[in-house]
């Protein structure tokens, strides 16, 4: 139900803040749509088949591997995990759904 922004090379991308959260960096609170947004684009490779990518703010409790930082002194403490997979579009979309559901990524 989200809408996504065409990006050139007939990719889509979808931007969410995670409004959710209030994180401070040097005692300053850090605005969601400035460093609180995580991302995923679609990119098309045959009929039906979709490669994806993006990058997800996460908690640090909520983060297995393939972590890192962008900012410094910031708390609560995040983390940014990118990832990449090729399959059928919807099942992807429905995959990432599902994970971002059980990390609260989606608010």
């Amino acid at each position: 139900g989200r809408k996504g922004a065409m990006q050139p090379g007939n990719i889509i991308k979808f931007s969410f803040a995670r409004s959710g959260l209030v994180t401070t960096a040097r005692g300053a609170q850090l605005k969601p749509v400035l460093a609180l947004e995580s991302w995923v684009a679609f990119e098309p490779v045959t009929k039906g088949q979709a490669m994806i990518m993006g990058d997800l703010v996460l908690l640090e409790d909520k983060v297995v591997t393939a972590r890192h930082s962008h900012l410094l002194n910031e708390s609560a403490r995040l983390f940014f995990m990118h990832f990449w997979a090729s399959d059928d579009a919807t099942k992807l979309a429905r995959r990432l759904r599902a994970a971002s559901g059980k990390t609260n990524s989606e608010e």
